[in-house]
């Protein structure tokens, strides 16, 4: 059920370059910043808020993502 509510982003060459190229101090969430660009996502959904410093993107907690769905319906 979960896979049928996601899509999934492809991990190409383009995607490590701009992962690579982040201020990011782990590449695996600078991975995942990079994909969240590529398929123009509203924010990243994360227990650890911090390892996104510096996105140009919302990074949000369970707890603000249910806040947000509340508050906007």
């Amino acid at each position: 059920m979960t896979l049928a509510l996601m899509e999934i982003c492809d991990v190409n060459r383009n995607i490590l370059e701009i992962a690579f190229a982040s201020n990011l101090r782990d590449f695996e969430d600078a991975v995942q910043l990079a994909c969240a660009y590529a398929k123009n996502v509203d924010a990243i959904v994360t227990r650890n808020a911090d390892d996104f410093a510096g996105a140009s993107l919302p990074i949000l907690s369970v707890q603000q993502l249910f806040e947000q769905m509340n508050n906007d319906g």
